[in-house]
């Protein structure tokens, strides 16, 4: 049997059927209530709305051949409380505007869930990172040695790259929060129907202002950029993880849930959760790009054509790779011995030496990079470590500064080559000294709390919205079945 070619699209509709439920329950609300429709008339379509709140599309006994989902309900309310009531249904809407307003509610829906999952990832980092405040490890540039870092400083860094992924998120809501029922196909309607109503039953911040505005999905290819933009920052933890849990860093090991085995290599740990997020992070570069080209049809009056329905699968894959790496954070063992053991490798404290020299003896910096330089040369063609350094391995080389001679020893030059000196030296705002570290920790912490308190508000608003319409629903259905009781009495 052949698919109707309705089929993809109705299947597209069913993950929106409940909002578009929401979206019928609120429009019959403010008909009934404005007089454009009889109380009888909104009574009837009420009570039957209501039994469908909560309920599947299958209820609907869905026929492809009959058309989209808002035919397939009113041919359900034709079958309930006649042809007559169903059709009042569409009075002051069109499929543009009713269309146009479930997909903004299950996309600010979607765009909710994956901003919990995301502040979620941002307190499993910080909690990791308030574990290792004090963690000194090695520090990189071009993936080589660099300075001296502290894990928690590095994590609390990534905290607030997620805190920016939530405020672009946050944006993007912001634009999508809002109503376009009634605007109906673009001039709006002759009906005196009242917008704020249905835009505060349906849990909306405010309407769309201009009717030409209300099918356009400019606000998803915002809500696009913002998760492909957080699926880049996924990048990059993973990417990082993935490198220094290889046997030549050696600096975490992720749970061996999170890993997978080689069918012919026994001995490999494979990072494979870490590889999902790379690999679907490199598709969600597509995704803002996808939405804009979708905009380039005939212009403006195609709005029709201007449709994304890849978004929401976009936003399930941005959400199960955010969860997914939390669960690694959440469990991933950190070698602090061997982080603390290798921050010291690669003269990562050589800066350090030479800001020492500045300091201590009056040198300019670019001559103190030189002497530093060379002595670096000198100690690794010798064989010489940074912590087994003395005075007479290096004084007798050229680039020696004479203002230093016989006014150090060994002691001061492994004191200031320790990278434990270097991070206690390191108190410039925002570096990796103990109280800087302690202060970006309390400081992420309590951006964090601000972050989960906003969403978890705004969570609570909407299911309060959502009861608040049924219950009106619900009274308005009631008090006009009274009225036409008491009207049949005296008849």
């Amino acid at each position: 049997m052949k698919i109707h070619y309705l089929a993809p699209g109705l299947a597209k509709e069913r993950r929106t059927f409940a909002a578009m439920l929401e979206v019928d329950l609120a429009h019959v609300v403010m008909l009934t209530e404005t007089g454009i429709v009889s109380s009888t008339v909104g009574a009837d379509l009420l009570a039957a709305l209501l039994p469908l709140h909560g309920t599947t599309p299958e209820a609907l006994d869905i026929d492809p051949t009959r058309g989209s989902m808002l035919l397939q309900v009113e041919r359900h309310l034709a079958q309930t409380v006649g042809a007559e009531a169903a059709g009042a249904l569409s009075t002051a809407r069109s499929r543009i505007d009713q269309g146009a307003t479930f997909r903004r509610m299950q996309d600010r829906a979607e765009t909710l869930s994956l901003m919990d999952a995301v502040a979620g990832l941002q307190r499993t980092i910080l909690a990791l990172a308030a574990e290792h405040s004090n963690t000194v490890m090695p520090g990189y540039t071009h993936v080589q040695l660099s300075q001296p870092w502290v894990f928690g400083h590095y994590l609390s860094g990534l905290a607030g790259r997620i805190h920016d992924d939530l405020s672009r998120l946050w944006a993007a809501y912001r634009l999508t929060n809002l109503c376009p029922l009634g605007t109906v196909g673009g001039s709006g309607s002759s009906w005196p129907i009242n917008r704020e109503t249905t835009s505060d039953l349906l849990g909306f911040s405010g309407i769309i202002e201009h009717a030409r505005q209300g099918r356009d999905i400019f606000y998803m290819a915002d809500i696009a950029a913002a998760a492909a933009m957080l699926m880049a920052d996924l990048n990059d933890f993973a990417t990082d993880l993935q490198l220094w849990s290889s046997v030549e860093f050696g600096l975490v090991e992720l749970d061996a849930s999170y890993c997978g085995t080689s069918s012919i290599f026994p001995q490999k740990k494979n990072p494979v959760a870490l590889e999902a997020v790379r690999n679907a992070a490199a598709i969600a570069v597509q995704w803002p790009a996808n939405i804009l080209s979708i905009c380039r049809g005939m212009g403006s009056p195609d709005i029709a054509m201007r449709t994304a329905g890849f978004l929401g699968d976009a936003l399930k894959t941005a959400w199960a790779m955010t969860d997914l790496l939390a669960g690694v954070f959440e469990t991933l063992e950190v070698k602090a011995e061997r982080m603390a053991n290798r921050a010291g490798d690669g003269w990562t404290t050589a800066s350090h030496l030479a800001d020492e020299m500045v300091r201590d003896f009056g040198l300019s910096y670019r001559t103190a990079h030189h002497a530093v330089g060379a002595i670096v040369r000198h100690c690794i063609e010798q064989k010489i470590s940074p912590n087994r350094l003395q005075i007479e391995d290096i004084e007798t080389i050229p680039e020696f500064p004479d203002l230093m001679r016989g006014h150090v020893d060994g002691d001061w030059l492994r004191n200031v080559l320790n990278p434990h000196t270097f991070v206690a030296a390191a108190a410039s705002r925002g570096g990796v000294a103990p109280q800087e570290t302690a202060r970006l920790l309390t400081l992420a912490d309590a951006t964090a709390r601000i972050d989960e308190t906003k969403i978890r508000t705004e969570i609570r608003r909407l299911e309060e919205t959502r009861a608040h319409l049924v219950a009106r629903a619900s009274a308005l259905a009631v008090d006009a079945k009274h009225q036409q009781d008491g009207s049949n009495e005296k008849t």
